[in-house]
């Protein structure tokens, strides 16, 4: 039999099994589920109606153990003794509390509703537990690579900040994804021009007025533009830098994942060209590197044991790359004359090209060639030019 629980005259709660469940109980209850249904992939609403945004309560409260012991999972000792017992209770829309109790009753047990609550609860106090300070402001590019366009899904940019961060109003979108690709030499300096005409626009106002605190940015492009992106915001304004997991469709970073040791090979001798081979996603032979150029490299090369595509998986990574790359950076720039341009060939997660990027010091670093590699292309190519102090 449904009951109905009142206070000063206003509806609480509906739906309510046989035993009477105490006011403040109910309170908890909706408290800690944030009013919403705290079954797995529902999380809809229950103070107001879907179409018309009326306010109205829309809730069931759903024993997990019945409160009689001959409910769905219910229990001679232990249905009386749960039965007012905000452990044992969860929020629910009428339709999934309906299919806990008749429609799907023995496809739920007890511990599978125990962690859907168990989930939904952490979830709504680590939201309520966000601070002012913890905003950031999201910050997308794409560009074509190859001749695909890369059309990012937004969907997924706000659960990669949670819990740690949350949106700071609207993101701002960089990037064209023109018709050009990136096996033509116009690409380069369309969407080069382009990049650096949206950050002026868009992003350098707010920075410089100090409107945006902290930065989230999630880019997929061409290596040499994400390099560009990275250069624009370097490491003065506080941010985070996400990478899209193939294989999971999303972009949050892992936790605890292994370290990664980055080796650094240096060249025999000083006496060429200095070059950076960034083989971390792939391995770039040096023979490539030294066809490219048509010279005689000195050759300077940041790799891993075992280079693949799909190895950067936490932030932790990230942050070791940053060290051992700003140390070499260091190294080779005491190795030659002031204003000698560095060239670098990459081959190494979008997210590392960003970071990359941000690490260049403004005149104080080496200019720097970047070329490129698609899918088209056997050999690199030159795409542009960074820390180039003529064109700043």
């Amino acid at each position: 039999m449904s009951k109905t629980t009142k206070l000063n005259g206003r509806e609480l709660q509906k739906g309510l099994t046989r035993a009477h469940i105490p006011d403040h109980t109910v309170f908890e209850l909706w408290s800690k589920a944030g009013g919403r249904c705290e079954f797995r992939g529902c999380n809809k609403p229950l103070y107001e109606e879907g179409l018309t945004c009326a306010k109205v309560n829309l809730s069931n409260i759903a024993h997990i153990v019945a409160s009689s012991p001959n409910g769905p999972r219910g229990d001679e000792e232990r249905s009386p003794l749960l039965a007012r017992n905000v452990s044992n209770l969860m929020l629910m829309c009428k339709e999934h509390h309906n299919d806990i109790l008749d429609k799907f009753k023995d496809q739920y047990n007890e511990v599978e509703l125990l962690e859907m609550k168990r989930e939904h609860e952490a979830r709504i106090k680590a939201a309520t537990s966000i601070l002012p300070e913890m905003k950031s402001k999201i910050i997308t590019y794409s560009a074509p690579i190859g001749k695909r366009a890369i059309h990012l899904n937004a969907d997924g940019f706000v659960n990669a900040l949670f819990p740690h961060r949350y949106p700071d109003g609207d993101l701002i979108k960089l990037g064209l994804n023109s018709s050009w690709s990136d096996d033509e030499m116009s690409f380069w300096e369309f969407e080069a021009k382009h990049l650096k005409k949206e950050f002026g626009e868009k992003v350098k106002p707010l920075l410089r007025d100090g409107k945006i605190r902290h930065l989230s940015i999630f880019a997929l492009a061409p290596q040499p533009l994400l390099m560009l992106l990275g250069s624009l915001f370097t490491d003065i304004y506080p941010a985070d830098v996400f990478h899209l997991n193939r294989a999971e469709q999303n972009w949050r970073w892992q936790k605890d994942y292994e370290p990664v040791d980055f080796i650094v090979k240096h060249p025999s001798a000083i006496n060429g060209v200095p070059t950076l081979n960034f083989s971390l996603s792939g391995i770039i032979d040096d023979s490539r590197i030294n066809k490219a150029l048509k010279a005689d490299c000195d050759i300077w090369t940041i790799t891993i044991k075992n280079p693949h595509p799909d190895f950067l998986k936490a932030k932790n990574q990230v942050c070791a790359f940053a060290e051992s790359v700003r140390m070499l950076l260091e190294k080779i720039k005491s190795k030659y004359p002031h204003g000698i341009v560095l060239n670098v060939f990459p081959a190494m997660p979008a997210a590392l090209n960003v970071e990359f990027g941000r690490l260049i010091l403004p005149r104080a670093d080496m200019p720097m060639k970047i070329y490129n590699s698609s899918n088209n292309m056997a050999d690199f190519e030159y795409a542009l030019t960074l820390n180039n102090e003529k064109e700043e």
